[in-house]
């Protein structure tokens, strides 16, 4: 009896241990938790305020985004600049100043296209412009549009074919004044080129005879005068007359070069019985301003500059 007594004395003793050592366990567990509470808003306070640091921008960060956004848009205006000065590598040029060009005929080829704007040019680029008030119907994109401003150039030189004498319609586009170029005019060009393709070897020699006779020496010419000139009309009674004294013949020849006529100003001429071709072109002053027009004629196999009789 007295044995079972101490078993059950010693049984309350280890459990009245044991839970001490539990609530000692759970106190301390619960100071640790409380501990960890406290801790934990300071933290996340730490961490929203990191957070909002690495949100908001630097103001380092803020001058690199602004001078980075200038550069990009210095650069795309510089790209503009330069997409503006490709569309106009082929410009009509007059005076001072340059105009883009736009076509009413749209299926031009780039080729065809530049042949017409080095033949304006050729034709204009000497001369003074002005911008006046005249009224054109110009048809863009298929739409009729009515212009009421043209180009009137004036000046040294004012020479141009006769299918140039309506040219210069001008039409507004993004804020500039834009040249139009009439169906018109490049169903003349159409012909003109056929002309020359009917022509080759006419046309390289008309070029060639026109750099030999800037170049030559009178005292050449005067020896083959029947080689550089054509005598219309009373030819031999004029022939007679230049060669007695052919001074007469070259004042108006020898101070001067002869300008490359332009592709509307070589034709059929009806001056030969056979129809061979004519050109139409210009002596240039020391400057290369024209001065005065003049022909060249294809007789005998060779082009040559066209004397006219009087009434020609």
């Amino acid at each position: 009896m007295k044995k079972n007594k101490k078993i059950v004395i010693l049984s309350l003793l280890i459990t009245s241990i044991v839970s001490l050592f539990l609530i000692s366990y759970y106190l301390i567990q619960s100071l640790l938790m409380n501990k960890t509470t406290d801790i934990n808003p300071i933290q996340t306070t730490l961490d929203e305020k990191t957070e909002t640091k690495k949100s908001e921008p630097k103001i380092a960060d803020k001058l690199n985004n602004y001078k980075l956004k200038k550069k990009s848009n210095k650069l795309k205006n510089y790209n503009n600049q330069n997409n503006r000065i490709k569309r106009k590598t082929d410009v009509f040029i007059v005076g001072d100043d340059n105009f883009s060009l736009i076509f009413e005929d749209e299926r031009l080829s780039k080729v065809f296209k530049s042949i017409i704007i080095k033949d304006m040019n050729l034709i204009f680029n000497h001369l003074k412009y002005k911008i006046v008030d005249r009224l054109s119907k110009v048809t863009i994109d298929s739409r009729i549009i009515i212009s009421n401003k043209a180009i009137f150039c004036y000046g040294k030189g004012e020479y141009w074919p006769d299918e140039y004498n309506y040219f210069g319609a001008l039409v507004e586009q993004n804020g500039e004044y834009v040249l139009t170029v009439t169906k018109q005019l490049s169903k003349a060009y159409q012909k003109a080129l056929f002309l020359k393709s009917e022509n080759e070897e006419k046309f390289k020699e008309l070029d060639e005879f026109i750099t030999a006779f800037n170049t030559a020496y009178s005292s050449e010419i005067k020896k083959e005068i029947d080689n550089w000139f054509y005598f219309h009309g009373n030819e031999h009674k004029m022939k007679e007359k230049f060669l007695k004294n052919p001074e007469q013949l070259f004042a108006q020849y020898n101070s001067y070069k002869i300008r490359q006529p332009c592709l509307l100003d070589i034709k059929n001429s009806n001056l030969t019985t056979n129809k061979e071709l004519i050109a139409v072109t210009y002596l240039l002053d020391d400057s290369g301003i024209p001065i005065s027009e003049t022909a060249l004629i294809f007789d005998d196999n060779r082009w040559k500059i066209l004397i006219p009789s009087y009434g020609t």
